[in-house]
């Protein structure tokens, strides 16, 4: 148009893109490609949200965790506007400072702050809910993946759903709160739910049978191994 803006309109052709593997990233070089440009436009336009966001996150994902983290809260603090991509820096610094730096409880206050700003994004509410169950609150948590579970149609037109949140993560995460209070029987509910979407996933397999295991169930056990083996040699090492 006229002003040199472009309109946008949705496209009933849908694009799922999964992302880039470590195996890729790592087989491809992405990051030694990636780093350079990244700091390039962090360093010329250190004060665009955007550059914040791409260097705080390649820094991160790169092993600079400490370096990324206070890039990315410098962010969230100066730039009070939304994006489209906050709810994802909030939701990578509750994850970083639960699994790299071992802070949980900064980990759910960064997680708490990013559900009350953007309260109908799925991502941030299960990400709250895997903090608590870190923290031994599993009932909490539990709730929150069913109030996250529940998001799958708000979350339609969002450009940073991972539709594998609602397939079989947030399923498998409930299933796993179950295995926390001893309740197998319903774990197993939850995890035949997910291998309902996934059925090829080595990961849901391996887990239904160790809980099998887990309630004495040795022969449903052992059958759900041995299938686990024919498909991965590496499942048979459960069989031991």
């Amino acid at each position: 148009v006229d002003d040199g803006e472009m309109f946008a309109v949705l496209t009933p052709i849908e694009f799922l893109h999964k992302g880039y593997t470590n195996e890729m990233l790592t087989g491809r070089d992405k990051d030694t490609r990636n780093k350079p440009l990244i700091s390039r436009a962090y360093e010329e336009n250190g004060d665009d949200p955007f550059a914040l966001f791409n260097f705080g996150n390649s820094a991160i994902c790169s092993g600079n965790v400490e370096a990324g983290v206070e890039v990315l809260e410098r962010m969230l603090a100066v730039h009070e506007a939304p994006k489209l991509y906050y709810p994802l820096a909030y939701l990578m610094l509750a994850q970083t400072y639960c699994e790299s730096l071992g802070d949980k409880e900064t980990a759910l206050e960064w997680a708490e702050k990013g559900s009350e700003r953007f309260p109908n994004d799925a991502g941030l509410i299960f990400t709250k809910g895997q903090v608590l169950v870190k923290l031994g609150r599993s009932a909490e948590a539990r709730e929150l993946f069913e109030e996250a579970l529940n998001l799958r149609e708000r979350m339609a037109f969002s450009v940073m759903t991972d539709e594998e949140l609602f397939e079989w993560k947030i399923i498998y995460a409930l299933a796993g709160t179950y295995e926390r209070e001893g309740e197998y029987e319903r774990a197993i509910e939850f995890i035949d739910k997910a291998l309902a979407n996934k059925p090829n996933s080595l990961h849901l397999q391996r887990a239904k049978a160790g809980f099998l295991e887990s309630i004495g169930r040795y022969y449903d056990a052992e059958v759900a191994f041995r299938r686990l083996s024919e498909v991965d040699d590496r499942g048979g090492l459960d069989l031991v």
